[in-house]
């Protein structure tokens, strides 16, 4: 009896200890929440009071001193669009004709909110400010500017610099906010009628709702008058500019137009850049770009994206926002994200009402168990009639197993809502990861490729299997994303594991896999 107490009161010290140092870690949880939501708000608070200072300064004309120039003669002193007189131009140091600069001050002022917003796809120190030196189409040196990542700075060098050395005419090189009428789609229209070369714009393809690789800093349009973006309907050629009319008809070999003899193609396509004028339908002649990213390759549509994680929206404009978007992708507008703290706080509340509960029936309700010897006395009577229930039930069912009739449970096989192949998307497939799978295997997985990217199914067998599948969403008819999509969205894994897929299929039935039968 006195050893049983001893052990009670063991125990019962252990379960008080367990629940005071549960109790302490919540409130030291709770404590750290609330701070860093309390910095999180001061650094907001003076991020204000900074912009509104730079603001006043601007307008009272406090530091234009500094940045007024009677006589610009280096690219440091000049402005996007200023000419710079031949005679006075210092070319001697190549260094000085591409400054590259991390992205804050009056650029990010020119930028937030417009061309680029807080996001979950790319972040402000992945991409770099660049300004250099190009010939105009009256052959004046002059300056330009655009707004590249960081992994492409050296490719844009060389390129550039080439360029401006072979006296390469771009019309002009402006940031895209230089257009601004509101949104990415529409501000590229406007840029395009000013025939204006530019880089990056935190946006989606026109008529789609997955991102550009201009939203990457990964992609730029040159010259586009001369050098349209063109869409094959019914077998005839539509566009959108007027101005770009007497360049639709690539044979007829206008000054400034891009082909593969043109300098421009040649450079790009030197360091592994893909030419839109390669494309099928839709042609763009203007647009050349480089995946740097793994992720970047894998998921390019950020609307998909905070569909998947987040139900709130934009309360301006009505845009589905992330929960980590701070703010909106389309109008900029700054998002009111619900605070945590409320919650938090709430929930350790109530487990503390919980330890709090097991402590009391600890101390007081199994107190009891020591009373009466004899309860004890009975319960250990009624353990012992049941162990001897339980044993005449073990020798009934040993029993029942001799005679054969006890039927063993049926074996359920979970439903996959898994991949056939996780990483076709991610690496390159060898034959011996698609060794093991059936005919019918290999015509899904090839399948699947395309299915990661919302395309639907002609086939009722492959579009009831995708279905069924947690992770797909068919968002594109299978003409429209063969037609639009297929070549730019698919990344280089995808597009050669495809064709590893279906030549095995093929391989082994000249005729594929029979879809529906």
């Amino acid at each position: 009896m006195d050893k049983n107490r001893n052990n009670n009161r063991v125990w019962k010290a252990a379960c008080i200890i367990t629940a005071v140092a549960a109790l302490l870690s919540i409130a030291a949880l709770s404590a750290g929440l609330y701070m860093a939501e309390r910095r999180y708000e001061t650094l907001e608070q003076e991020y204000e009071e900074y912009r509104d200072k730079a603001e006043q300064e601007k307008m009272t004309g406090e530091g234009q001193a500094q940045e007024e120039t009677k006589q610009p003669v280096s690219l440091e002193q000049m402005k996007a669009g200023d000419i710079l007189e031949a005679e006075r131009a210092d070319l001697s140091d190549w260094s000085r004709c591409f400054l590259v600069s991390e992205i804050g001050g009056d650029i990010l002022d020119r930028i937030h909110g417009r061309s680029y917003v807080e996001n979950v796809n790319i972040a402000l120190e992945d991409l770099r400010y660049v300004k250099l030196w190009h010939y105009n189409y009256n052959h004046e040196i002059q300056a330009g500017e655009m707004i590249v990542h960081k992994n492409l700075v050296e490719d844009y060098r060389d390129i550039f610099m080439r360029l401006f050395q072979a006296e390469y005419e771009i019309q002009s090189m402006h940031l895209i906010d230089d257009y601004w009428t509101g949104d990415g789609v529409s501000s590229d229209s406007a840029s395009i009628d000013a025939n204006n070369t530019s880089a990056f714009c935190y946006r989606v393809v026109p008529d789609s709702a997955h991102l550009s690789n201009h939203a990457y800093g990964c992609a730029i349009d040159i010259n586009p008058q001369q050098n349209p973006y063109i869409t094959i309907t019914g077998g005839r050629q539509t566009w959108t500019h007027d101005n770009a009319e007497q360049y639709v008809d690539r044979s007829r070999k206008e000054p400034h137009m891009i082909d593969h003899d043109d300098l421009c193609y040649q450079l790009f396509a030197e360091h592994g850049f893909t030419w839109g004028g390669d494309w099928q339908n839709p042609i763009d002649y203007q647009h050349f770009e480089k995946k740097v990213y793994e992720w970047q390759k894998k998921e390019t549509t950020h609307l998909a994206t905070v569909r998947r994680i987040s139900d709130m929206r934009c309360q301006k404009c009505g845009t589905p926002v992330g929960k980590e978007d701070l703010f909106c992708p389309e109008c900029g507008s700054r998002v009111e994200q619900k605070s945590n703290t409320k919650v938090i706080v709430i929930a350790a509340v109530i487990m503390a009402a919980i330890v709090a509960g097991i402590i009391f029936w600890v101390m007081w309700g199994s107190g009891s168990k020591d009373g009466d010897s004899g309860r004890n006395e009975t319960k250990s009577a009624d353990t012992k009639e049941k162990g001897s229930g339980d044993e005449a039930k073990k020798k009934k069912s040993k029993e029942d197993a001799e005679a054969g009739t006890v039927k063993e449970p049926a074996e359920t096989k979970p439903e996959s809502t898994g991949y056939i192949l996780p990483e076709s998307d991610a690496r390159y497939l060898s034959d011996a990861d698609i060794a093991s799978l059936s005919l019918k295997d290999l015509n899904y997985a090839k399948n699947e490729i395309y299915a990661r990217h919302g395309r639907k199914f002609k086939s009722n067998e492959l579009q009831q299997y995708f279905d069924s599948q947690s992770w797909y969403t068919g968002q594109y008819d299978p003409d429209d994303f063969d037609a639009n999509y297929s070549q730019s969205v698919l990344n280089d894994y995808e597009k050669k594991n495809a064709e590893l897929l279906r030549k095995k299929e093929f391989s082994i039935n000249s005729g594929g896999y029979p879809l529906d039968q």
